[in-house]
Protein backbone atom coordinates (compact mmCIF):
# COMPACT_ATOMS: atom_id res chain seq x y z
CA UNK A 1 0.00 0.00 0.00
CA UNK A 2 2.94 2.20 0.89
CA UNK A 3 4.49 1.63 -2.23
CA UNK A 4 1.75 2.11 -4.59
CA UNK A 5 0.79 5.86 -2.72
CA UNK A 6 4.61 6.73 -2.90
CA UNK A 7 3.70 6.02 -6.98
CA UNK A 8 0.29 7.57 -6.91
CA UNK A 9 2.05 10.49 -5.31
CA UNK A 10 5.09 10.26 -7.51
CA UNK A 11 3.02 10.28 -10.97
CA UNK A 12 0.68 13.09 -9.66
CA UNK A 13 3.81 15.42 -9.21
CA UNK A 14 5.26 13.98 -12.55
CA UNK A 15 1.66 15.25 -14.14
CA UNK A 16 2.00 18.95 -13.04
CA UNK A 17 5.24 19.49 -13.74
CA UNK A 18 4.48 18.43 -17.24
CA UNK A 19 1.45 20.68 -17.18
CA UNK A 20 3.18 23.74 -16.22
CA UNK A 21 6.14 23.24 -18.58
CA UNK A 22 3.23 22.73 -21.50
CA UNK A 23 1.39 25.39 -20.70
CA UNK A 24 4.61 27.56 -20.41
CA UNK A 25 5.17 26.21 -24.01
CA UNK A 26 1.66 27.21 -25.14
CA UNK A 27 2.78 30.94 -23.34
CA UNK A 28 5.41 31.05 -25.21
CA UNK A 29 4.15 29.69 -28.56
CA UNK A 30 1.72 32.33 -28.47
CA UNK A 31 4.31 35.12 -27.62
CA UNK A 32 6.01 34.14 -30.90
CA UNK A 33 3.79 33.17 -32.79
CA UNK A 34 3.15 35.56 -36.41
CA UNK A 35 0.65 38.35 -36.37
CA UNK A 36 2.15 40.14 -39.34
CA UNK A 37 4.55 40.34 -42.29
CA UNK A 38 5.90 43.85 -43.48
CA UNK A 39 8.40 43.19 -46.68
CA UNK A 40 9.37 40.05 -45.43
CA UNK A 41 10.21 41.03 -42.15
CA UNK A 42 8.08 39.13 -39.08
CA UNK A 43 6.41 40.79 -36.09
CA UNK A 44 5.66 38.51 -33.56
CA UNK A 45 2.51 38.66 -30.95
CA UNK A 46 5.80 39.38 -28.53
CA UNK A 47 6.87 42.56 -30.20
CA UNK A 48 3.34 44.22 -30.48
CA UNK A 49 2.77 43.56 -26.54
CA UNK A 50 5.73 44.87 -25.71
CA UNK A 51 4.59 48.19 -28.16
CA UNK A 52 1.59 47.81 -26.20
CA UNK A 53 3.40 48.15 -22.87
CA UNK A 54 5.49 51.12 -24.36
CA UNK A 55 2.28 53.07 -24.84
CA UNK A 56 1.15 52.77 -21.52
CA UNK A 57 4.70 53.52 -20.31
CA UNK A 58 4.85 56.92 -22.55
CA UNK A 59 1.48 57.80 -20.94
CA UNK A 60 2.19 57.24 -17.37
CA UNK A 61 5.74 58.98 -17.75
CA UNK A 62 4.29 61.99 -19.88
CA UNK A 63 0.97 62.70 -16.85
CA UNK A 64 -1.48 61.72 -19.70
CA UNK A 65 -4.25 59.56 -18.95
CA UNK A 66 -4.09 55.91 -19.92
CA UNK A 67 -5.15 54.73 -23.30
CA UNK A 68 -8.18 53.27 -23.49
CA UNK A 69 -8.15 49.32 -24.04
CA UNK A 70 -10.50 49.27 -26.88
CA UNK A 71 -8.21 49.44 -29.96
CA UNK A 72 -5.04 49.54 -28.19
CA UNK A 73 -3.85 46.22 -29.96
CA UNK A 74 -4.71 47.45 -33.13
CA UNK A 75 -2.97 50.52 -32.78
CA UNK A 76 0.17 49.30 -31.36
CA UNK A 77 0.45 46.83 -34.36
CA UNK A 78 -0.40 49.86 -36.21
CA UNK A 79 3.17 51.62 -34.88
CA UNK A 80 5.25 48.17 -35.08
CA UNK A 81 4.29 48.11 -38.98
CA UNK A 82 5.20 51.81 -39.08
CA UNK A 83 8.16 50.87 -37.24
CA UNK A 84 9.15 47.85 -39.26
CA UNK A 85 8.86 50.21 -42.47
CA UNK A 86 10.71 53.11 -41.35
CA UNK A 87 13.96 50.41 -40.29
CA UNK A 88 13.85 48.58 -43.31
CA UNK A 89 14.03 51.65 -45.74
CA UNK A 90 16.82 53.41 -43.27
CA UNK A 91 19.16 50.29 -42.86
CA UNK A 92 19.19 50.34 -47.06
CA UNK A 93 21.23 53.59 -46.22
CA UNK A 94 23.64 52.21 -43.76
CA UNK A 95 22.53 54.80 -41.03
CA UNK A 96 23.82 53.67 -37.61
CA UNK A 97 22.85 54.79 -34.21
CA UNK A 98 26.00 54.12 -31.72
CA UNK A 99 25.49 53.05 -28.38
CA UNK A 100 27.06 56.20 -26.54
CA UNK A 101 24.75 58.15 -28.40
CA UNK A 102 22.11 55.86 -27.20
CA UNK A 103 23.71 55.97 -23.61
CA UNK A 104 23.89 59.83 -23.69
CA UNK A 105 19.94 60.52 -24.49
CA UNK A 106 18.63 57.94 -21.94
CA UNK A 107 20.87 59.63 -19.18
CA UNK A 108 18.95 63.05 -20.33
CA UNK A 109 15.38 61.81 -20.75
CA UNK A 110 15.80 59.86 -16.96
CA UNK A 111 17.63 62.97 -15.69
CA UNK A 112 15.10 65.28 -17.28
CA UNK A 113 12.45 62.62 -15.42
CA UNK A 114 13.82 63.49 -12.04
CA UNK A 115 14.60 59.99 -11.41
CA UNK A 116 17.50 57.52 -10.77
CA UNK A 117 18.21 54.91 -13.50
CA UNK A 118 17.40 52.51 -10.41
CA UNK A 119 14.18 54.25 -10.08
CA UNK A 120 13.36 54.39 -13.62
CA UNK A 121 14.44 50.75 -14.07
CA UNK A 122 11.55 49.91 -12.15
CA UNK A 123 9.11 52.25 -13.36
CA UNK A 124 9.67 49.67 -16.61
CA UNK A 125 9.47 46.95 -14.90
CA UNK A 126 5.88 48.08 -13.44
CA UNK A 127 4.90 47.88 -17.11
CA UNK A 128 6.60 44.66 -18.01
CA UNK A 129 9.46 46.49 -19.54
CA UNK A 130 13.58 46.62 -19.37
CA UNK A 131 15.63 49.08 -20.02
CA UNK A 132 17.21 47.04 -23.80
CA UNK A 133 13.35 47.41 -24.62
CA UNK A 134 13.63 51.12 -23.70
CA UNK A 135 16.96 51.36 -25.20
CA UNK A 136 15.52 50.42 -28.96
CA UNK A 137 12.93 52.85 -28.63
CA UNK A 138 15.64 55.63 -28.36
CA UNK A 139 17.73 54.00 -30.95
CA UNK A 140 15.01 53.75 -33.18
CA UNK A 141 13.21 57.79 -32.68
CA UNK A 142 17.32 58.72 -32.92
CA UNK A 143 17.98 56.68 -36.52
CA UNK A 144 14.61 58.22 -37.77
CA UNK A 145 16.13 61.71 -36.98
CA UNK A 146 19.33 61.09 -38.42
CA UNK A 147 17.75 60.21 -41.54
CA UNK A 148 15.39 63.09 -41.52
CA UNK A 149 18.63 65.41 -41.27
CA UNK A 150 20.55 63.62 -43.80
CA UNK A 151 18.23 61.99 -46.38
CA UNK A 152 14.74 64.37 -46.14
CA UNK A 153 15.80 67.65 -45.20
CA UNK A 154 18.34 67.73 -48.11
CA UNK A 155 16.35 67.10 -50.87
CA UNK A 156 13.43 69.40 -49.82
CA UNK A 157 13.75 72.35 -52.17
CA UNK A 158 11.50 75.55 -51.65
CA UNK A 159 11.51 78.01 -55.26
CA UNK A 160 11.56 81.80 -54.77
CA UNK A 161 7.67 81.25 -56.14
CA UNK A 162 6.55 78.96 -53.35
CA UNK A 163 7.71 81.53 -51.04
CA UNK A 164 5.77 84.52 -52.84
CA UNK A 165 2.81 82.33 -53.13
CA UNK A 166 2.86 81.11 -49.75
CA UNK A 167 2.79 84.97 -48.31
CA UNK A 168 -0.03 85.68 -50.38
CA UNK A 169 -1.56 83.08 -49.25
CA UNK A 170 -1.29 84.37 -45.49
CA UNK A 171 -1.50 87.85 -46.01
CA UNK A 172 -5.09 87.41 -47.54
CA UNK A 173 -7.58 88.35 -45.13
CA UNK A 174 -5.56 90.92 -43.98
CA UNK A 175 -6.94 94.80 -44.34
CA UNK A 176 -4.16 97.01 -45.50
CA UNK A 177 -3.30 100.18 -42.98
CA UNK A 178 -5.08 103.25 -44.51
CA UNK A 179 -5.42 105.45 -41.84
CA UNK A 180 -2.80 105.89 -38.75
CA UNK A 181 -4.95 105.80 -34.95
CA UNK A 182 -3.89 109.17 -33.67
CA UNK A 183 -5.42 108.85 -30.40
CA UNK A 184 -2.85 107.57 -28.76
CA UNK A 185 -1.09 111.19 -29.87
CA UNK A 186 -4.25 113.13 -28.31
CA UNK A 187 -3.41 110.59 -24.95
CA UNK A 188 -0.13 112.18 -24.56
CA UNK A 189 -1.26 115.22 -25.18
CA UNK A 190 -3.48 115.40 -22.36
CA UNK A 191 -0.71 113.95 -20.37
CA UNK A 192 2.25 115.96 -21.57
CA UNK A 193 3.78 117.96 -18.29
CA UNK A 194 4.03 121.42 -20.14
CA UNK A 195 2.78 123.27 -23.05
CA UNK A 196 5.91 123.05 -25.13
CA UNK A 197 5.32 119.12 -25.36
CA UNK A 198 1.84 119.48 -26.19
CA UNK A 199 2.35 121.89 -28.97
CA UNK A 200 4.61 119.37 -30.41
CA UNK A 201 2.71 116.42 -30.05
CA UNK A 202 -0.30 118.44 -31.63
CA UNK A 203 2.38 119.36 -34.75
CA UNK A 204 2.39 115.64 -35.12
CA UNK A 205 -0.86 114.48 -34.73
CA UNK A 206 -1.64 116.88 -37.39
Amino acid sequence: MELKSYFRTHIVSVLLTLAAVFSSSLQAQSLDKIVATVNGAIITESEVQTRIQLIKFDAAMSGRNQPDVAGLRERALDDEIRYVLRMSEISNRGIRISDERVDQVMQRIVAGLELTLTQFTAELENFNLNLDDYREVVRGNLTLQEFVSAVIVPSVTVTELEVTRYLESISEGFEPIKEFDTSVLFLGVSRAKNEDQRQQLRKVSD
